[in-house]
This record gives C-alpha cells, sequence and structure tokens, in this order.
C-alpha cells in the first residue's frame, strides 16, 4: 500500500479511540451530579418535614366541600379596582365622621372623649388603607371628578349584579314558594325576604316590618300556608344564602357610594344640586348613567326615571302612581297638595333638564342660575294654588249728557214702544198750579190726585191694531184652484183601473140633494 494511504487510516482510528473516551467522561460526570441532587432534594426534604404542622384530613375534607357548597356568583366583589375604590370611599366617610364629632365637641370633657374617638377612627381607618402609593388625593380636583365618574358607573354595575343574582335566586327559590315571586317585585325586597324565610315553612313569626308594608306581609303569609313549595335541599339553600349575602353586601357598598356621590355632587353638577338637593341628583345621575346622558334626555322622559313597580295588594287604584319616577320623591313635590303634583312635576323636570345641560358646558360654577330655577318653580306653584279672585262689581258708566243718536227704523220704534211712558203715568206726574198745590205732591192724596180724577175719562190705553183677514177672503183662499203637488185629478177604481176625476158632479149631486128636500117646488106628503 502507498505509505501515505497507511498514514490517513492511522488517523481515523485515533480520532475515533478520543471521541468514545470523552463520551465515558460525560456519562460518568452526569451519574455523579445525578447523586447529588438526589442527596440534596433528601436533606431539604427531611428539614421541611421537620418544620411542618400536621394537617387534620377531616377538617381539609369539611373545609373543601364548603368551599364547593357556597357558589359565588358576584365577580364585582373581588375585583381589585372595585375594592380600591371602596376602601377610599369608606376613608372618606371615617374622615367625615370625625369631622362631625369635632363640630359636635364644644367643651373639654367632650375634647377628651374626641380624641379617643379619633383614635378609633383611625384604628377603623386602616383597614382600610391600601398598601399602594399611588392613592387619590382629595386635593386634587381632576382626581376628584374622575372617582366621582368611576363611582357612578359602579352604581350602575352593582345594581345590574342585584339584577343578575335576584334572577338566578328566583330560579332555585320557586321550588320552595312560587308565588313569592308575584308578590314581592323589587328585587333587594325579595332578596331579603328570601334570606329570613330560608327553608321554614311557618313564617307567621318572622318579622318583616322593617322590609315590607302590613298589606304585603299578611299576603306572604296566607300564601305561605296555601304553597305548594317543596323544601330544598341543603346545597341549594346554601348557596340561595350565599346569593343573599352577596346581594346584600352590594347594597351596602351601593349606599357608600352614594353618600359619597351626596357629599361630592356639587363639584359635579352644582345647578342641578341647588335646585333638587345633593341626594336626588346623585340618584338622578347614576339612574341614567352619567352628565352627559342626563343633559340629552328630554325633560318627559325625566319624569319617569327611576320609576318602580310597586305592590299595593288589596288597595284600590286610586293610590297608584304609574308613570312617576324619583323626581315625585323632591322636597318641591312633596309640599305641594295632590291635585298639583303632576303639574309640579313636569315643571321640575323641565327645570332640570335645564339645569344639566348648564353643568354640562360648565357654566354659572357656583350653582346661581340652579337658585334662580329653584325660586321660579316654587314662586310659581304658590301662585298656581292661589284662590280665583272675588267677583268684583262692575261700576256703572257716568251717564253722558248728551246721549248718542241712535238709529231710526221699524225695529227701533217697536223696541221704543215698549219702554214708552203709559199716559196714567203722565197724568201721575203732572202737577197743577195754584193755591191748591201742596209741596208733598209726591204723596198720592185727594188733593193731589185731584188732576187726575179729572182728567180720568182722557186715559185710553194704547191697544195694538189687530188686522184681522175677513171670512170671505179666507174661505175664498182656501177654495181657489191651486192645489199642492200631491194632489192629482186621476183616480183608482176596481172596475176600470185607473180614471179621471171629474170635481163638478160633487156638485151636481149635492144640489139635487137639496132640491130634493128644500126646493120651492116640493110638496107636503100625506103620512
Amino acid at each position: 500500500m502507498h505509505p501515505h494511504i497507511i498514514h490517513i487510516y492511522a488517523t481515523l482510528a485515533d480520532t475515533l479511540l478520543k471521541d468514545l473516551e470523552d463520551l465515558e467522561e460525560e456519562e460518568n460526570f452526569n451519574n455523579n451530579n445525578d447523586g447529588i441532587k438526589k442527596i440534596n432534594f433528601e436533606e431539604q426534604y427531611e428539614e421541611e418535614d421537620d418544620y411542618e404542622e400536621i394537617v387534620d384530613a377531616i377538617e381539609e375534607f369539611l373545609n373543601d366541600k364548603k368551599k364547593k357548597c357556597e357558589r359565588k356568583i358576584s365577580e364585582l366583589l373581588y375585583d381589585e379596582d372595585f375594592l380600591k375604590t371602596m376602601n377610599h370611599i369608606k376613608n372618606y366617610i371615617i374622615e367625615e365622621e370625625a369631622e362631625k364629632l369635632k363640630n359636635e365637641e364644644g367643651t373639654k370633657d367632650t375634647e377628651e372623649d374626641g380624641d379617643e374617638n379619633e383614635n378609633n377612627i383611625k384604628r377603623k381607618k386602616a383597614k382600610y388603607n391600601n398598601e399602594d402609593e399611588n392613592s387619590l388625593n382629595d386635593n386634587n380636583p381632576n382626581d376628584e371628578e374622575v372617582l366621582i365618574e368611576k363611582c357612578i358607573e359602579l352604581i350602575i354595575k352593582i345594581d345590574t349584579e342585584i339584577l343578575n343574582i335576584h334572577k338566578y335566586l328566583k330560579d332555585i327559590y320557586s321550588t320552595k314558594f312560587p308565588e313569592l315571586d308575584s308578590i314581592v317585585y323589587t328585587p333587594l325586597e325579595y332578596i331579603s325576604v328570601v334570606s329570613r324565610i330560608k327553608n321554614e315553612s311557618d313564617i307567621k313569626n318572622i318579622d318583616f316590618s322593617d322590609i315590607l308594608p302590613n298589606t304585603t306581609v299578611m299576603a306572604i303569609v296566607v300564601a305561605s300556608s296555601m304553597t305548594t313549595g317543596i323544601k330544598l335541599p341543603d346545597h341549594l339553600l346554601k348557596s340561595c344564602m350565599s346569593f343573599c349575602n352577596e346581594a346584600l353586601e352590594l347594597n351596602e357598598n351601593r349606599q357608600k357610594v352614594l353618600i359619597y356621590l351626596e357629599n361630592k355632587m356639587f363639584l359635579l353638577a352644582p345647578n342641578l344640586t341647588m335646585l333638587l338637593g345633593s341626594a336626588l341628583t346623585a340618584r338622578l345621575i347614576s339612574c341614567v348613567g352619567s352628565l352627559k346622558n342626563l343633559s340629552v334626555t328630554s325633560s318627559q322622559n325625566l319624569i319617569v326615571v327611576g320609576n318602580s313597580k310597586k305592590s299595593i295588594l288589596g288597595l284600590s287604584n286610586v293610590n297608584k302612581t304609574f308613570g312617576v319616577g324619583i323626581l315625585s320623591t323632591s322636597e318641591i313635590v312633596q309640599s305641594v297638595p295632590d291635585a298639583y303634583k303632576k303639574k309640579a312635576i313636569s315643571l321640575l323636570a323641565g327645570k332640570c333638564s335645564l339645569a344639566s345641560r348648564i353643568d354640562y358646558f360648565k357654566k354659572y360654577k357656583e350653582g346661581q342660575y340652579g337658585l334662580l330655577l329653584r325660586e321660579y318653580v316654587i314662586n310659581h306653584l304658590i301662585k298656581l294654588q292661589e284662590p280665583p279672585p272675588m267677583k268684583q262689581k262692575k261700576i256703572l258708566p257716568i251717564p253722558d249728557e248728551k246721549k248718542g243718536r241712535k238709529r231710526g227704523g221699524k225695529r227701533y220704534r217697536k223696541l221704543k214702544e215698549k219702554t214708552e211712558i203709559t199716559e196714567l203715568r203722565k197724568q201721575i206726574n203732572r202737577l197743577p198750579f195754584g193755591p191748591n198745590t201742596n209741596e208733598d205732591f209726591y204723596t198720592f192724596t185727594d188733593q193731589n190726585t185731584a188732576l187726575l180724577n179729572s182728567n180720568i175719562t182722557k186715559l185710553k190705553y194704547q191697544t195694538k191694531q189687530k188686522t184681522n183677514i175677513p171670512k170671505k177672503k179666507n174661505a175664498a183662499a182656501q177654495s181657489s184652484g191651486a192645489t199642492g203637488g200631491l194632489s192629482s185629478s186621476l183616480i183608482f177604481t176596481p172596475l176600470h183601473g185607473i180614471e179621471l176625476f171629474n170635481p163638478s158632479i160633487n156638485k151636481t149631486t149635492s144640489e139635487s140633494r137639496e132640491n130634493k128636500y128644500f126646493s120651492s117646488l116640493s110638496q107636503f106628503r100625506k103620512v
């Protein structure tokens, strides 16, 4: 073989041997590392076993079972943004309580008690404080406006969550008490009633007086005694109770948000707040959604905003107020009698829409225009309730010296004849002259009426001339040849049908009858 070829084979064999040796070294190294890792893991496991507490298996099983039974339907309660805003609102409410307590304190003794109250308030505030450093500042008005808008959105979200819970709760609880849905309409009242009834069949001893009126309580008691429902199993009852607790918690948060909005509503809508008040303004804006939506809505639609269906069982339809919303609860409307309430609501709705548009365009930021609108509405309603003016006596006009000449004529002469002085009155008004006259000529004595007695024969009452038509002329007019349009000279006979009628035949027959008995030629007959 060629020496160069032998050299190539030798080099290939050497490289293969080196590669095999390298592989063996890597395998040994990996095996050593695995052994070290196993030793370290076992040591860590032993250390953890030394410090870990032994968990009771039965308690863990029961806790897992409870978690499975308690269903959570509201995602809003566990949202981070919701919790942050609620903590900020709670801190604000606590600060307001502290300021009220400070204002109420007037003496030194009360100051010492106030320090204790402040410490308690600080403890409460520490519970709700966030760990985040980027919290909202009350001093910045832009941040406050952002928070107010957030709160309005939160109220809408809370309302939708409560409606969803009410829907799920009705579906489950209808198997136990199906008639309750037709008696109690509002979601919160339904949820609170379910949370008190639970799974009991006899509900006479349960107190609903703080939730419902007496009429609806009686209706619920009667319906429960005649219900066809069945008791709920334990897992469904637990889910119902968890739903009720979530809804009631959401309602508490909603009330706190409304309290915050009431205090901050003057920043958002000053004119509307001066017109309606902060509480009603907050409710109105939260129902609509925002100040922009409120400015767009017409006054007729504002009357119906917040209309709730109420059950008034066993009562007449007189007190039912359909189509009336939040504005009916305002101070202005409540102070007006029932006869004028409809007018007051429509007037107030028009001014509310005007004030909301002014607030949306950021005019009259101190609320002076809203105050003017409030005064206008109150004055208008006061004027509306005033009784009508008394019927005044008409003063007669001053008589003119010269009466205006009226147009003469036949009609005017007839009117003048009716009011003309009679001859008797003319004779009474005349006075005699001479020694026989007396001053008391208005008293009708024998002497005063002497002139009247002397001329009594001359008195003639004016009588209307009656134009009597002679009887002959009347008879001639009736017997004239003129006939009416309905009369004709044709007659119907049973033998010949239609025949012409000759009126002269009647005359000849009547004359012949008269001549028969009363003629000059007739003679007496012997009987």
